[in-house]
Order: structure tokens, then sequence, then C-alpha cells
């Protein structure tokens, strides 16, 4: 699944969003999983207010942390995600391709 990127713009604020693919999630640490969000379509020269949220088909209630923009630029930032429920990183990540989570992101540049 490739990610999908809009883009709006007006004199005083530029919006872009987009949908991570889901195939990009890896494993962090013995408990968490990671994922890269690429953010390079949205051609912003300097660095933008990110905000996330999951998508997917079931269990976000599961991912904790999620939402914590990590080392943004103007061409991507990261996510990290932990399990609230105790599982170890490996079914973590078995859950992430099996339920389909995806990083549904928008950015505002002022």
């Amino acid at each position: 699944m490739n990610q999908m990127v809009a883009t709006v713009s007006n004199q005083s604020t530029t919006l872009c969003e987009g949908i991570s693919s889901r195939n990009l999630w890896g494993i962090f640490n013995t408990a968490g999983i990671t994922m890269p969000v690429d953010t390079s379509s949205c051609n912003f020269n300097v660095t933008p207010l990110y905000f996330v949220s999951l998508g997917g088909t079931d269990r976000h209630w599961t991912l904790g942390g999620y939402t914590a923009i990590y080392a943004p630029t103007n061409r991507s930032f990261q996510v990290y995600g932990r399990s609230l429920s105790g599982q170890n990183n490996t079914l973590l990540l078995a859950d992430a391709y099996t339920y389909k989570w995806d990083i549904n992101w928008f950015a505002i540049l002022k």
C-alpha cells in the first residue's frame, strides 16, 4: 500500500495530509514497534507541526505512545508504539499487520 498525500494551501497556511503504508511497521525494542512516516511529497521548506491518529480494523486500544512525534523534519517524522496489553514486540508487530494499522497524519505550516 502506497502512502496517499493531499495538500491544500492558502496565503497564510499550508495543510498536507496522508496515510502511511501499514507495511512500514518494524520492531523497535523488546516492547515496541516503530514506523517512519515520509512527508516529502508535501514539499515543505521548513518543519511543520505534525498530528497523527491510528487507523486499522481492530485492537487500536492495545497500542500506546504512537501520537508522540519523534525526529520531525520538513520531509519525515518517526512514531513509536508500545503495548498497553503486555504483548512483546513480536506479537505487537503481528497485530499491526493483522489489523492493518496505519498512521493517518496531517501537517500544518503557518
